[in-house]
């Protein structure tokens, strides 16, 4: 069995509803993937970091027999996916959607496992290093987003 580690960020523009969603993927301790998404008209930043996890999730789809285990400094959404969720019917769509997603994961014999780490802990290695990556990579698009947006090309990237 693989032991996927998968560390999950999002930097979210409230004003513009724009994300950068992004995720680090690490297989049996080699770093395998290092990804982030532009994403555009998202209602919040919780969401925003709720989809970074749906994004990390649906490249895992493919596999079996993995345990998986997301690694997310966004600790509501630990409660929101172990506990009846109240919240708005906007955010409550994505934690269906994250839910539909473990459990399509599960089914395909993959265990899962989700753990809350510190954010903006500094890059002395371990779990705050690898979670300051994907933080540094998402705010670095989002600055980046915002500048082109800012320059007058109003399209999307």
């Amino acid at each position: 069995m693989n032991t996927c580690q998968i560390y999950t960020d999002a930097s979210f523009d409230d004003k513009m509803k724009i994300a950068a969603c992004g995720y680090y993927l690490i297989i049996n301790d080699v770093a395998v993937k290092h990804i982030v998404f532009t994403v555009y008209d998202l209602p919040t930043c919780g969401c925003a970091e709720i989809y970074s996890v749906i994004l990390a999730l649906k490249d895992m789809m493919d596999t079996t027999g993995n345990h998986v285990c997301i690694h997310t400094d966004y600790l509501a959404l630990v409660d929101m996916i172990n506990k009846d969720f109240k919240g708005s019917k906007r955010v409550r769509s994505y934690i269906n959607m994250l839910r539909m997603s473990i459990q399509e994961l599960k089914n395909k014999g993959n265990t899962f496992q989700i753990e809350h780490v510190k954010a903006h802990a500094g890059s002395n290695g371990g779990h705050h290093s690898h979670n300051s990556k994907v933080d540094k990579a998402c705010r670095k698009r989002l600055n980046e987003l915002r500048f082109y947006f800012k320059s007058g090309k109003n399209k999307q990237i």
